[in-house]
């Protein structure tokens, strides 16, 4: 139940190769969709900070806040 990685992408389809996602036992879902990239990096980035305030740490496949 753990969220390893909050992040944005164009093409949700292509962003990871199955081999990726199994190697790292990582289910891959689409929690939004938008029409332009300004509201998807600012959604993603309110998720982060709510991860970040609640874990105390970002989810382990992200590095920063963007």
């Amino acid at each position: 139940g753990e969220i390893d990685k909050i992040g944005t992408t164009q093409n949700p389809k292509y962003r990871y190769s199955l081999d990726y996602l199994n190697a790292q036992n990582v289910d891959y879902l689409t929690k939004h969709q938008f029409e332009s990239r300004l509201p998807a990096m600012i959604a993603e980035n309110i998720e982060l900070y709510h991860y970040w305030v609640e874990n105390g740490r970002l989810p382990r496949l992200n590095m920063n806040f963007h």
